[in-house]
């Protein structure tokens, strides 16, 4: 079966709500930077770099030159990318996207709030002093700041060849580290014992009072909870694409950005220092001072945040194209449905042909 046969149940709507009209403005387009071996052959690599500068990082090459991917990894800071070649070559493995996976918003500066210290409870009716009040738990630190979300990316490419491979990286950036937590409060200072009494004839009415033992360090605040990452990138692709994907030389990988890692507990509180002693007198010594209390505890780490929302792959097929005026170019675009969980090992031509929505397969289960 030819591709055309093998892709045509997929080329045309389900229904009237799948077709999107997609205006596309081209702001910028790159200039062209030929290779030394060939006067024909143009370089992504100076290209890319000389239009990334732009709010849109557009390359468009003459029709009959080649644009030739090298080897590395290309991210647009988030800006709409728009890449037109009649022909193509990629020469290694070859990332094109918006955020490299590390790239994330700065961690949440600062330490949350600590806790209040414990409180000196009274006894007056006893001998002994009261233990002190175990100190409040640190504040939870603040959440971590949402990555940025990716923007759109066009990929017109009438033949695409080469040894090597083209992915196309949909994710948004990952989010920011959350603050850490506050440190527990101070434990509460025990009581003070009562003093010794004594009695008419000198002898000990009443014992002295020990000190109260202090109050535990109240327990530190959790980590904030990490940012979530930025939503994904739609995706858009001529049809003739397909068989590029089958071929391998062109990947497109959909998984969303990682939420940002959690905060770092806070420090555990101190402990309250024991009471002091119930004095002596005339008719006998005093008591013995409170013991001081315990440390507090640690609280949790924070949570990660949430996953940003998985990128978007549509394309068009060049039998519905028409064109606007300048400068915009609109096409109609297909939307293909998602399907979850159901690329279980398949082929492309197997998922495409069977689920009639292969394409938003994740490319882990695609290579």
């Amino acid at each position: 079966m030819n591709m055309s046969a093998k892709f045509a149940n997929i080329t045309q709507p389900r229904h009237a709500a799948a077709m999107v009209l997609m205006a596309t403005a081209i702001a910028v387009v790159a200039t062209v930077f030929p290779l030394g071996a060939s006067a024909a052959d143009v370089s992504f690599r100076a290209a890319f770099d000389a239009a990334a500068v732009q709010d849109v990082v557009s390359i468009s090459v003459p029709e009959n030159d080649t644009l030739v991917f090298e080897s590395g990894a290309y991210y647009s800071k988030g800006r709409r990318i728009l890449i037109s070649a009649k022909n193509a070559r990629v020469d290694g493995d070859v990332r094109i996207g918006f955020y490299a996976p590390d790239d994330r918003p700065s961690p949440k500066q600062g330490v949350a709030a600590t806790g209040a210290t414990g409180g000196i409870r009274s006894c007056s009716r006893d001998r002994d002093g009261c233990d002190g009040d175990t100190g409040k738990a640190g504040d939870q630190g603040a959440k971590g700041d949402g990555g940025a979300n990716a923007s759109s990316l066009v990929f017109e490419i009438g033949e695409l060849t080469g040894a090597g491979r083209v992915t196309l990286l949909a994710a948004g950036q990952s989010g920011g580290q959350g603050q850490k937590g506050g440190k527990g409060g101070r434990g509460g200072n025990g009581e003070k014992g009562a003093k010794r009494s004594c009695n008419a004839y000198g002898g000990t009415k009443a014992g002295p009072g020990n000190g109260g033992r202090g109050g535990n360090g109240g327990v530190s605040g959790a980590g904030g909870t990490g940012g979530s990452g930025g939503d994904g990138a739609t995706i858009t692709l001529s049809s003739n694409l397909l068989k590029s994907l089958e071929a391998n030389t062109l990947a497109v990988d959909l998984n969303p950005a990682s939420g940002g890692p959690g905060g770092e507990r806070g420090d555990a509180g101190d402990p309250g220092a024991g009471g002091a002693s119930g004095p002596g007198n005339n008719c006998g010594g005093g008591g013995s001072g409170g013991n001081y209390g315990d440390k507090g505890s640690v609280g949790t780490p924070g949570a990660e945040g949430k996953s940003g929302a998985s990128g978007t792959l549509r394309y068009w097929n060049d039998a519905e194209e028409f064109v606007g005026a300048e400068p915009y170019k609109a096409r109609l675009v297909f939307e293909l449905e998602p399907v979850a969980n159901r690329c279980d090992g398949r082929t492309w031509s197997e998922q495409v042909v069977t689920l009639q929505a292969g394409l938003m397969c994740s490319n882990r289960d695609l290579i």
